[in-house]
This record gives structure tokens, C-alpha cells and sequence, in this order.
């Protein structure tokens, strides 16, 4: 079952959420880079710890190609989409 963030983007404001990736909370950032002109998304553990930090790459809606998967490689299982259209941000299973 995904869990759905709706992201509205504000360089003012930092956009945060606690997405539960392999079975284990998170807290999760999305802030402004101002050196590269866009949002990252900031991953760091229950301590605190940086778990990863990662443009936040938009998935295109288009159905010939696959979604980018934001933290494929940082976890076993789960999943995380942003769609800047829809303006959400997908956290799966």
C-alpha cells in the first residue's frame, strides 16, 4: 500500500514528512538548494543520522517511461516517486 505526500513547492517554508521505508520511520526534507536552483530531498534517521540526500527528480506521467525511483538503491523494498505535475510525493509499499 503507497502512503501519498502532497508537496507544494515554497522556498520560504521546508516541506517535512516521516515516510516509513522498510518497515522503519524516517524523517524526511525537502529543502531549497539555492547553489543549484532546486528542491533536494534530505533522508536522516531516528538519531538524526543522514541517511541520503538527492535532487528531488521529477517522474514523468507518461506511461512509456518508468518512474524514477528517488531512493532505489538506499532500501531493500520500498519506493519513493515524486510527481511535480500532481504535486505529490509516493511512498510505496
Amino acid at each position: 500500500m503507497s502512503t501519498t505526500y502532497t508537496f507544494t513547492p515554497n522556498i520560504a517554508n521546508l516541506y517535512t514528512f516521516q515516510p516509513t521505508l522498510d518497515g522503519i520511520v524516517y524523517s524526511a526534507s525537502v529543502p531549497w538548494n539555492i547553489f543549484g536552483q532546486r528542491f533536494y530531498l534530505l533522508i536522516t534517521d531516528g538519531s538524526g543520522n543522514l541517511v541520503l540526500n538527492v535532487p528531488l527528480t521529477s517522474s514523468s506521467e507518461n506511461a512509456t517511461y518508468s518512474p524514477i525511483n528517488l531512493i532505489a538503491g538506499y532500501f531493500l523494498t520500498s519506493t519513493l516517486y515524486y510527481y511535480q505535475a500532481d504535486r505529490i510525493i509516493v511512498v510505496g509499499p
